[in-house]
């Protein structure tokens, strides 16, 4: 029996996977818009693309770069859920 909180290998292997696709992600969004996220705070960040990638239909921050790549106007939709209440997702 394990213990409360520990993680299988397999839910440490997810979230690296997740982690890796949020930064090829942001890298993407980085290089083709030349946007700095550097100053944001990663968990505000993550839930509020989330909320793009529900919002599209996407499963995972892979399948989100592919749909920005196809449809480039998603980026305004995407930038307005980033800065929206900027105060609380960037960092002080």
């Amino acid at each position: 029996m394990r213990a409360e909180g520990a993680y299988s290998m397999a839910e440490h292997e997810a979230e690296a996977a997740e982690a890796d696709g949020l930064l090829a992600l942001l890298d993407y969004v980085r290089a083709a818009r030349r946007f700095d996220f550097s100053g944001y705070k990663q968990a505000s960040l993550t839930r509020r693309i989330q909320k793009r990638l529900e919002a599209v239909g996407c499963a995972t921050f892979g399948d989100y770069q592919d749909y920005l790549e196809v449809h480039p106007d998603e980026f305004e939709s995407f930038f307005d859920t980033i800065s929206d209440d900027g105060d609380e997702t960037r960092r002080p």
